[in-house]
């Protein structure tokens, strides 16, 4: 079934690159990227020696600009209020020039943004060359690419949300969402060393994130006990995020082959790979303390608390890659094996019959998924009675 996979991508592409361009507007997406450009006019003014108070003033008003407003909101939430101070942040960009401005040490979210800022302070040219590549009509078509890429992956009654994407300098995570708000960080586009815009990748990022924010874990009508709740909650853990890194950014698994084995995923890095091969080593001693958990919150053994220190306790050590992603890329994986799409998209649209379908996806395809391990019948039984009110 996936013999011909690399090259409908191709096909796929191409058929979106002949739609005309009014399509993007339907959407209702919208690009920014005015605080780029505004960041390094002020960049280049403090090179060329404007006096600091000007700078100062100059970055007071581009501060306040939305998507630096949506930027201190996501690193100051209501669990770390104060994370990123507005003052510390507007006194690391003027210390690239002023002295005394910022102290190294004084913000870990800063110090590791700092290193982003200095690399743009010392090659101004380069990102003015990437400013001068988004502002051609090659960022709005490729917002409507990712978008698309990111619809095909999600149950076709499933309405995608519609955004305004920003590009912002800030040298902290790549990208991140804010109420109807995609934010990416321009030192973090996917570029060459000379600094034209890998756009294929760039396509992709926007895709991941869409799909991201697209996926919508439903709490079925019947679930009325605490602890069918909480063995909802876990079992939906699987495929928040693991759906977008197997099928968007083309992750492999354990035992379940990538989606496109001709495609390069450009997320799949080192450190990653580290998280990755390591619980690739223990698949199965893994499933067995989850399948553990998920027991032990259906048969109402566990609090809120106690379910959230077991997932805690579980992501303990982890670098990057959680757990939760990784087993759900194998669940979810073996699913589209079996199933194709439609069956991906029956477990999108209800988790309990994620067990139960990566059961039957392993028989119906051993060619592929022989070396899954498979989930213990009574496990996947209980899942499908979540909320139907039944007992084994």
């Amino acid at each position: 079934m996936m013999k011909h996979k690399a090259l409908r991508n191709v096909m796929y592409l191409m058929l979106l690159l002949l739609v005309p361009f009014e399509p993007l507007m339907s959407q209702g997406n919208k690009t920014d990227i005015t605080s780029c450009e505004t960041i390094i006019k002020i960049l280049t003014a403090m090179k060329d020696g404007v006096p600091e108070e000007k700078a100062s003033i100059m970055l007071d008003s581009t501060l306040k600009s939305e998507p630096y407003r949506a930027m201190f909101m996501y690193y100051n939430d209501k669990v770390h209020p104060n994370q990123l101070p507005d003052d510390v942040f507007k006194r690391m960009v003027l210390s690239l020039q002023y002295k005394n401005k910022y102290t190294k040490g004084e913000n870990n979210i800063a110090d590791q943004m700092l290193l982003f800022w200095m690399s743009c302070y010392n090659d101004l040219p380069r990102y003015k060359k990437i400013i001068k590549q988004l502002t051609k009509k090659d960022l709005d078509r490729s917002v409507y690419l990712g978008v698309e890429l990111a619809r095909s992956w999600l149950p076709p009654e499933w309405e995608m949300p519609s955004y305004r994407f920003s590009i912002v300098p800030y040298g902290g995570i790549s990208a991140f969402e804010s109420d109807k708000m995609q934010v990416y960080d321009l030192f973090q586009l996917p570029t060459e060393l000379t600094g034209n815009i890998l756009w294929d990748k760039l396509i992709t990022t926007i895709a991941m994130e869409s799909h991201h924010r697209s996926m919508r874990i439903n709490y079925p009508s019947g679930i009325k006990t605490h602890s069918d709740s909480l063995a909802f909650r876990f079992i939906s853990l699987f495929g928040e995020e693991s759906t977008t890194s197997k099928f968007i950014n083309n992750y492999s698994g354990g035992f379940v082959p990538a989606i496109d084995k001709s495609q390069d995923s450009s997320f799949f890095n080192i450190v990653v790979q580290k998280d990755w091969n390591i619980y690739a080593t223990k698949e199965s001693e893994i499933i067995e303390r989850l399948i553990s958990i998920f027991e032990r919150a259906y048969n109402g053994q566990l609090t809120d608390s106690e379910l959230d220190s077991e997932i805690n306790q579980f992501r303990e050590n982890v670098n990057v890659v959680s757990p939760f992603l990784f087993i759900g890329s194998e669940l979810y994986g073996a699913v589209y094996y079996g199933f194709g799409k439609e069956g991906l998209f029956t477990v999108m649209r209800d988790p309990r019959q994620l067990f139960f379908l990566y059961n039957k996806a392993i028989l119906s395809n051993p060619g592929k998924l022989s070396r899954c391990i498979r989930i213990p019948d009574e496990a996947t039984y209980h899942a499908l009675q979540i909320g139907k009110g039944k007992r084994q």
